[in-house]
């Protein structure tokens, strides 16, 4: 029986060792396939071809953020426009720690992500509050079930001092859904808490499923202190 057993267990060690190569070549080829697409999106966003790096004596809530992603060991942004994150958008668009790759889907960021982690590759979905409404489903089906971590960063709308009417929805239901989903999130609305980041980036890996980072309004228009 020993021979037998040796035998199996040879043979699942073998099989994983497959598995993870397999994996790490499909991440390969994503990100060969993406980074022509990331650098033609990113010459549309600021008018011209991707720059070196973030332009220097930038002080703006997009460097903080990016600063806490690189310090994360996120290399991969997928994002979606929101005029809330576009000072985040622009500023991972043009620094060379990220490959940024805008989407027109929220479950494409959501898709990219996952590819990522199976790639041991880190990475973040940023997107504004009505576009993660849409995503219960695939989370709860996909990333919920096999234990997928994504790391999401979103917008607060509708809560207080967003005079935009027809967010007035996300303020009502947003929280309520994260919270139906048992999904960890943590609010930031002040600049000295951007540290949180880093600490719910790692939670989602330990956790194995989806955690969200929530900016304010104050925070990302500069009013956060």
């Amino acid at each position: 029986m020993v021979p037998v057993r040796a035998k199996a267990v040879e043979a699942a060690l073998a099989s994983k060792a497959a598995n993870e190569n397999i994996c790490r070549e499909a991440a390969s080829l994503v990100l060969d396939a993406i980074d022509p697409v990331a650098e033609f999106c990113g010459s549309e966003i600021n008018g011209d071809s991707r720059s070196r790096g973030m332009a220097e004596g930038d002080t703006g809530i997009g460097r903080l953020v990016a600063d806490e992603l690189a310090f994360c060991g996120i290399k991969l942004v997928a994002s979606l426009p929101d005029n809330w994150v576009m000072d985040i958008i622009r500023t991972v668009d043009t620094d060379e720690r990220f490959v940024h790759v805008p989407v027109n889907r929220e479950e494409a960021a959501v898709g990219l992500c996952s590819g990522a982690f199976f790639g041991a590759m880190g990475s973040a979905a940023l997107m504004g509050a009505s576009g993660f409404m849409t995503l219960i489903y695939a989370l709860t089906k996909i990333n919920y079930t096999y234990e997928i971590p994504v790391f999401i960063l979103m917008t607060l709308r509708g809560a207080g001092g967003d005079t935009q009417k027809h967010h007035i929805s996300n303020g009502l239901y947003l929280l309520p859904v994260l919270e139906s989903i048992n999904m960890p999130y943590q609010i930031i609305d002040k600049r000295s808490d951007l540290g949180l980041i880093s600490r719910s980036y790692r939670h989602s890996r330990t956790f194995s499923r989806p955690t969200a980072v929530i900016f304010s309004k104050e925070l990302l228009l500069g009013r956060g202190a």
